[in-house]
């Protein structure tokens, strides 16, 4: 997780050069699955830390799930 938080501080031009010499390497420069793909990889830190946020169940929600079942 700690990854994430990391990839999301960068500035987005960092990881963006990385993507290009990957790309490069691959023939994935202007290709719409390289854009595809670049979109996904520079999205999902995003998506991962609400996701994760949201499926971890608050200390408010377990304490009323407690009182309900008790």
């Amino acid at each position: 997780m700690r990854a994430v938080h990391v990839a999301l501080m960068l500035p987005i031009i960092i990881p963006a050069i990385g993507v290009l010499f990957v790309y490069a390497n691959l023939g994935l420069v202007a290709t719409l699955p390289g854009l595809v793909l670049a979109n996904v990889m520079l999205g999902l830190p995003y998506v991962v830390i609400s996701v994760s946020r949201g499926s971890r169940p608050s200390t408010a929600r377990r304490r009323w799930w407690r009182a309900a079942w008790a």
